[in-house]
């Protein structure tokens, strides 16, 4: 070579953004982006000779975390109201017995169409109905003006000591002795309540679709028709120990559709319905601004056993708030599975557990989730997915979503948590407002096992954007996952996901732990799709097996070698999965753990789960 020599970049293998090479060779700046560079230099000297060489840099990010990065970042909103279930002082009120023999529709709905009233207000009545008759056809529940306090309450017509006490889940055992008010044509459901029904509290009663019915497009218990406003909606309805069901082989679409202000379902048992070519659930609503509260229910549906939102709010400006969903199973049963050994042989559309795709202020707490596989859609558990269905809802939201103290089990993946609706293949028109303050913590996935459940991704998490704006707001803190696949996976490279905080969790790493399309597993995801991350305090199980190591995550996270370096209660058979909810104490950290007091916040790593055991251990049949 004959000096001086001049410096450049060869052409297609640009530097990281952020660098500069002067042409004395000088390579300066800051890179921006972290992951892995391969570009080439070439030298020319004087008389025009040049030589060329690759070089290989690694970028790592910024493994700075503060408290101030942490407290910057917005906790969901708890529900601000809750739906009042205290049983109405029924002194005073008429008690009217509805038919004792030759029972049929037209003797209930002539006394819902005769309550008695007072000075013009309805004064307070129970309808009895005939214990074990059978009430073909519908009933039709019209707007009364109620009086202060005043309730119409519907039930059967038995000795309490015949129904489940009151705070107790009723279940199919107790249909010989339940009224049974049973619709056999669309579109009508079993119970219908009209614009502006109010005060309605249903007790004790088999609500369901006859069995010569094979296809059931509406609703079993039906609560508002697509009011245009929040005045014209149906108000406090409670549906209190009610076995409200479909048929084992009709394509039964859905068990309550919950439109109306301050809609309780209780102590219920919501089961069978599905459909080989369309969408299922055994609660739905969309058009209705809350609260609601679901508790201590059976929960049985193909396609999402609950889903707020799917259908654009006929209501301007709406979005469903202050949910309450607590102490409830959710469930699919095996028999629905194509590759159970108790497989029935109709391939329903099976799609999740839980979803969200318009809905504030949510708090999902104290539930048991289980078994969902790869079918209609990939087998997530649940889904928060903002969504503009029909293109006229851009105001659509998941926010301020508060999920906790769950068991969360025997499923191909656990979250997908979406940015906004981009359309496309996931059904939507968009735009809409991004999936935003999202708390999920202390809670427990068992047996998230991707194989198992007919090839799914086996994720604790999956987040996704590809449109903004894109999702924020996200704290996944104290869980303990047991999955096969990715700690968090993310897709759509180029959107990112701000004030995101992973913390405190318990989880194998597996092949890949943290890894984006186009990134590498790690810190480079992190610094792509969640810039300025707070990622720290994890114990993340078996780096080795992924090749990674611990410079592969920003400081302060932990890596033990094996499930007996965590340890766990039990570091054979908690990792192994399948357990029933009375074994779920084998997940929490051995009192000889090193990681009992390594949170942030000197709590213990992973989720409470004797705090989860407490709250979930009566709620799986």
């Amino acid at each position: 070579a004959t000096p001086p020599s001049t410096w450049s970049v060869a052409s297609g293998n640009p530097l990281p953004a952020g660098l500069a090479l002067s042409t004395a060779g000088a390579l300066s700046g800051t890179p921006t982006t972290a992951n892995t560079y391969t570009f080439s230099v070439q030298a020319k000297d004087s008389a025009g000779g040049t030589a060329t060489k690759s070089y290989s840099m690694s970028v790592a990010a910024s493994t700075t975390t503060t408290a101030a990065s942490l407290s910057a970042i917005a906790v969901a909103a708890l529900p601000q109201y809750i739906v009042d279930t205290t049983f109405p002082n029924t002194t005073g009120y008429v008690v009217k017995t509805v038919c004792t023999s030759g029972c049929n529709y037209s003797t209930v709905q002539a006394a819902v169409n005769a309550i008695h009233t007072d000075g013009g207000d309805a004064a307070g009545e129970v309808i009895e109905l005939a214990s074990g008759a059978t009430f073909t056809e519908h009933v039709n529940f019209p707007a009364y003006s109620m009086g202060a306090g005043k309730w119409v309450i519907v039930t059967t017509n038995t000795s309490p000591s015949n129904l489940p006490p009151p705070g107790v889940r009723i279940n199919p055992n107790y249909s010989p002795v339940l009224a049974k008010i049973v619709t056999n044509t669309t579109p009508y459901g079993a119970v219908n309540i009209a614009s502006q029904g109010n005060h309605y509290w249903f007790m004790g009663l088999e609500l369901a679709v006859a069995p010569s019915v094979t296809l059931f497009t509406n609703a079993v218990f039906q609560i508002g028709a697509q009011e245009t406003s929040v005045a014209a909606l149906p108000s406090s309805i409670v549906i209190d120990r009610c076995y409200i069901h479909g048929t084992p082989t009709g394509n039964i679409r859905r068990g309550i559709k919950g439109d109306g202000v301050a809609v309780a379902v209780m102590n219920s048992w919501i089961s069978d319905f599905h459909d080989t070519g369309s969408d299922t659930q055994a609660f739905w609503s969309y058009n209705s601004p809350g609260p609601f509260l679901l508790q201590n229910n059976e929960f049985e549906a193909a396609g999402e056993n609950v889903m707020f939102g799917a259908a654009d709010p006929v209501i301007p400006n709406l979005v469903p708030s202050d949910i309450t969903i607590v102490g409830n199973h959710f469930f699919k049963p095996l028999s629905w599975w194509s590759s159970s050994p108790t497989y029935a042989g109709i391939l329903w559309q099976v799609k999740n557990l839980l979803e969200f795709k318009n809905a504030q202020r949510v708090l999902v707490q104290g539930n048991v989730l289980e078994n969902n596989w790869v079918q209609a859609q990939m087998g997530w558990a649940i889904l928060i997915t903002p969504r503009n269905a029909g293109g006229t809802c851009p105001w659509c939201t998941a926010a301020d979503i508060t999920v906790a103290y769950n068991v969360i089990r025997h499923s191909g993946s656990g979250f997908q948590i979406a940015g906004g609706d981009s359309g496309g293949s996931g059904g939507g028109l968009g735009p809409s407002q991004p999936s935003q303050r999202l708390n999920i913590h202390d809670n427990l996935l068992d047996d998230i096992n991707g194989p198992a459940w007919s090839g799914a991704m086996g994720a604790f998490a999956e987040i996704v954007n590809g449109i903004t704006p894109t999702g924020h707001d996200i704290i996944q803190n104290n869980n303990t996952g047991l999955h096969t696949g990715n700690v968090i996976y993310a897709s759509a490279a180029g959107y990112t996901t701000s004030n995101f905080a992973f913390i405190n969790n318990v989880s194998p790493n597996n092949s890949y732990g943290v890894k984006g399309d186009s990134a590498g597993a790690g810190t480079p995801t992190l610094t792509a799709y969640f810039p300025r991350a707070v990622f720290t305090n994890n114990a993340l199980e078996n780096l080795a097996q992924s090749g990674m190591s611990a410079s592969s995550y920003p400081t302060g996270n932990f890596f033990p070698a094996a499930w007996i370096n965590v340890p766990l209660a039990d570091s054979t058979n908690c990792p192994a999965g399948n357990l029933a909810t009375s074994q779920i104490g084998l997940c929490a950290l051995a009192s000889a753990s090193p990681y009992l007091r390594s949170g942030t916040d000197g709590r213990t790593l992973g989720a409470d789960i004797n705090a989860i055991y407490s709250v979930t251990a009566n709620v799986a049949p």
